[in-house]
């Protein structure tokens, strides 16, 4: 029997698609638009098997059984196929696509339509950038950690010199505190001695003016009452010109210029000297100070100050702020670790390391900022600087001293109207 054309006998129901054939039969190739003539009714097939046929529509004639039938191909089911066929193109692109943006796509998701539902899927070649710069970043990270570990060792080395440096300061400080002690006891000794003599000298001069004017007082005639008030008048005048030198004397002791000796007194310097000394140290504006920070003296070197750096040096974890405070240390006071031949790190640390006692930093008591490291040119004013307490008790003897000139300036006074009256 050729294809496209089928007779034989059927079988189907009333209200079904399904019609048996004959068992030695096939009609496997039926397929949409294929007709079907049965029981004078003609009705469209959509399928075939090796025994029955499947009608597209329900059959409303009666039941048949074992009724002719004829199967007809015709051209109906072409366009069927075409699209079918243009679906299954269709669903391949669309396959090609999705799988395209899957292997290709470098954005984190591309959506890929499932049976009709958009689902989010994670691209072939984002992910391989994604591990890239990762493993990039590890291969950075690395090479940081080793650079961290070179700095950490050189800051080690920089912490060992600041130790030693911070030893040789501390010993420093405890010889310019003895010599600036014993040279404070000496000045105000010194000073005050000549205060003494001074005010003796006045006294005996004013007590020999008085001597003289008592005799003349007890010459009974006019010319030994002339005589008298001559030697009176002298002995004013002269008493006056001993006042004037004492004044002055006093003055030079109390105003005579910074840095300079009072004449005729070698070694000797004024009061208002040592307060410009003192208040030179307080300030921290001593020459070539040497500073651990600002011009404040809060900020020069006490022993909290050394004992917070020796710590910062001796640690393992310190913090990179305070290493910084470290380098700003250095960098600050360049010609004072000059000076001392400092010029590695290696010297900085021994200096620190054989520091001395730190409490007998705390026994300084002429100022607080004694306490400061200092230059050779600091220390040479430390070497000069009287006890503060003591240059104020000096200042309220020159006091009393004026104050004892201006009563034998009255005396004086008194002695020229003696005179004009003729007493």
């Amino acid at each position: 029997m050729a294809t496209g054309l089928l007779t034989g006998l059927a079988t189907i129901a009333q209200g079904e698609k399904q019609i048996t054939i004959d068992a030695n039969m096939s009609a496997i190739y039926v397929a949409s638009g294929t007709l079907v003539l049965i029981a004078g009714e003609a009705v469209e097939a959509v399928s075939g098997t090796a025994n029955t046929i499947t009608l597209k529509n329900n059959w409303q004639g009666d039941s048949q059984t074992n009724t002719r039938f004829s199967v007809i191909n015709t051209n109906e089911g072409v366009r069927d196929v075409i699209k079918t066929g243009k679906e299954i193109s269709d669903n391949l692109l669309s396959l090609l696509n999705n799988q395209n943006l899957l292997l290709s796509g470098d954005t984190p998701t591309v959506s890929v339509d499932v049976n009709g539902t958009p689902t989010n899927f994670v691209p072939l070649t984002y992910l391989t950038n994604q591990v890239s710069q990762l493993t990039d970043g590890a291969t950075s990270a690395l090479e940081t950690f080793d650079l961290l570990d070179d700095d950490v060792s050189m800051l080690s080395v920089d912490v060992s010199a600041l130790q030693s440096l911070t030893t040789t300061i501390d010993s420093t400080l405890q010889g310019y505190k003895t010599s600036a002690e014993t040279a404070a006891t000496t000045a105000i000794s010194e000073a005050s001695k000549a205060a003494s003599d001074a005010l003796k000298t006045e006294a005996d001069k004013q007590s020999t003016a008085s001597d003289k004017l008592a005799t003349a007082n007890n010459v009974t005639t006019t010319e030994n009452n002339v005589t008298a008030s001559q030697l009176a008048k002298q002995g004013a005048e002269s008493a006056e010109n001993n006042v004037n030198d004492g004044v002055a004397l006093a003055l030079q002791y109390a105003n005579y210029p910074e840095d300079i000796e009072i004449p005729g007194f070698p070694g000797q310097y004024s009061s208002y000297h040592w307060n410009q000394k003192t208040e030179s140290l307080s300030s921290g504006s001593a020459t070539d100070s040497l500073r651990l920070g600002g011009e404040l003296p809060s900020y020069y070197a006490k022993q909290s100050d050394i004992n917070a750096l020796a710590s910062v040096l001796s640690s393992d974890t310190a913090a990179l702020d305070n290493l910084q405070e470290v380098v700003d240390f250095i960098q600050i006071n360049r010609s004072t670790l000059d000076a001392l031949s400092i010029d590695s790190i290696t010297g900085l640390q021994s200096a620190l390391t054989n520091k001395a006692d730190y409490a007998q930093i705390s026994n300084i008591n002429n100022t607080s900022d004694l306490a400061k490291p200092a230059s050779t040119a600091t220390k040479a004013l430390v070497d000069l600087k009287a006890d503060k307490t003591r240059v104020t008790d000096l200042e309220n003897q020159v006091d009393d001293l004026e104050n004892t000139v201006t009563d034998l300036e009255n005396q004086v006074d008194n002695l020229r109207i003696l005179n004009i009256l003729g007493f």
